[in-house]
């Protein structure tokens, strides 16, 4: 007899859009997205407006399910920034309303399930994992025969901003407080005369 599908949310924030996916999956990991859908970030609003909406987006994906919100397994959230592995807290990023802001826990007390397990993460990181996992890396085994495990894959996403990440033998690489590939703070202009980036240094490919 076979076991009912878990489902599971992952939501990409970016400068400008928020995108959902709501995807079951079966007991070998097989999966099936069942809907998604994008909406405007309007980060000039700030935090409180930018995560009602990305609650209001969760609980539209989840109204068909059993349980609703009980139904989920966890999600999944890939932020626009640095964040730390350790506290799970944006460290900075070009949309700045998340630094420093408890998002997993505002986000279980909204949801009314405190235990509800939520996983925030740099989202060239999120996307070189899913390269890895199941695009590119998956691609090149099967034409290869060598596997995830062994293989070291780098992602690059060029949207609001600059990102990168880089997925070691099937692991994440997050370097120290998570800032392992952060390329967008690379030198794209003169340190000393080029734009200011909220890093903290001047001419950063992140500004340009």
């Amino acid at each position: 007899m076979a076991s009912s599908p878990k489902f599971v949310m992952g939501i990409d924030v970016g400068g400008t859009k928020i995108e959902a996916a709501l995807l079951s999956l079966n007991s070998g990991s097989q999966f099936k997205i069942i809907e998604c859908k994008r909406i405007p970030t309007m980060r000039e609003r700030g935090y409180s407006s930018v995560l009602a909406r990305i609650i209001e987006l969760i609980k539209t994906l989840v109204r068909k399910l059993p349980q609703k919100i009980r139904s989920l397994s966890g999600i999944g959230i890939g932020l626009p920034g640095t964040v730390d592995p350790e506290s799970g807290l944006m460290l900075n990023g070009n949309t700045s309303l998340f630094v420093g802001q408890p998002l997993k826990y505002d986000l279980q007390e909204a949801l009314g399930n405190k235990t509800l397990p939520i996983v925030l993460e740099n989202d060239a990181n999120c996307f070189t994992l899913a390269e890895a996992k199941a695009g590119a890396g998956l691609l090149y085994e099967k034409e290869t025969g060598i596997t995830i495990e062994k293989q070291i894959g780098i992602g690059i996403i060029l949207g609001t901003g600059v990102g990168g990440g880089l997925v070691n033998h099937g692991q994440i690489f997050r370097g120290r407080k998570g800032g392992g590939l952060e390329i967008g703070h690379g030198p794209l202009g003169s340190r000393d005369q080029g734009k200011a980036c909220f890093c903290g240094l001047n001419g950063c490919a992140e500004t340009y």
